[in-house]
């Protein structure tokens, strides 16, 4: 019994993740696109926010032609051993925070991790952008970063790095991912990461914490602080949360892996 503890744990924090889900009510206006990368880039799904005026017709999901369909579920269906990347797009005027969770087809709670680099010099504490390379003077904090996206512009999550890339390994079944943006940084979530970061960790990675349930009460906590106008009237608490549609906007991707 014991054993299937962790493995609850997952499925309950994928079930709190699932809540923050609302592009179709969110007020932020953000775009992501899910591309496969062999043999050569390639756009599968979109799932995006639509300005309020906008009818409910055409949102959220997208696929897009081409994209491979599996057989018996209707889900997007990707090979073992495929690359991939998200193709994050800020349409919002201000500067956005993003964090990228899932559960991967082992039904482990899985963060991308990459880590910040700051200056050797102590009075430089600026931290540089996750799609920058490092100046060779730098050090790596061992710290999980939420990264900054600045209006109108895109970016890949992961960051281009020789290093790392992102490969789909088995066992086959579905995998999801959420892509959460908020006007305010995601303190409490990076804080329960944190606490499960092995010291040797150095490089972007997907990381698998041992604290899933933490990680995804820590998110709407964050979300629930990001929302200043709705948390006005409501205390947090753990079972109460008040959030706001202008404050945040998540994204879910659904995907089967296939042998």
């Amino acid at each position: 019994m014991r054993r299937l503890v962790p493995k609850l744990q997952a499925l309950l924090a994928g079930k709190l993740l699932n809540l923050t889900v609302n592009e179709k009510s969110s007020l932020l206006a953000v775009r992501a696109t899910l591309e496969r990368l062999d043999p050569k880039t390639q756009p599968l799904q979109r799932r995006e926010t639509l300005p309020v005026t906008q009818t409910s017709a055409g949102k959220g999901i997208l696929a897009l032609p081409g994209t491979p369909v599996s057989e018996g579920t209707g889900l997007l269906g990707l090979p073992l051993n495929s690359r991939i990347q998200y193709r994050l797009e800020n349409q919002s005027p201000s500067e956005l925070y993003y964090i990228l969770l899932g559960l991967d087809s082992g039904g482990n709670l899985v963060s991308l991790y990459t880590p910040s680099t700051q200056s050797s010099n102590p009075s430089d504490t600026k931290l540089a952008p996750p799609n920058v390379a490092p100046p060779t003077n730098t050090t790596i904090n061992k710290e999980w970063t939420s990264g900054k996206i600045a209006p109108g512009e895109t970016l890949t999550l992961p960051p281009a790095s020789p290093s790392f890339q992102w490969v789909l390994h088995g066992p086959a079944g579905i995998a999801e991912t959420f892509l959460i943006c908020s006007r305010a940084p995601f303190t409490q979530t990076l804080t329960a990461l944190g606490s499960a970061l092995r010291p040797t960790d150095d490089a972007p990675a997907l990381h698998i914490p041992g604290n899933p349930l933490e990680i995804a009460q820590a998110v709407l906590l964050d979300l629930h602080q990001a929302s200043s106008s709705a948390t006005q009237t409501i205390a947090p608490s753990p079972d109460t949360f008040a959030l706001d549609m202008s404050a945040w906007a998540s994204l879910r991707f659904i995907y089967q892996i296939v042998g």
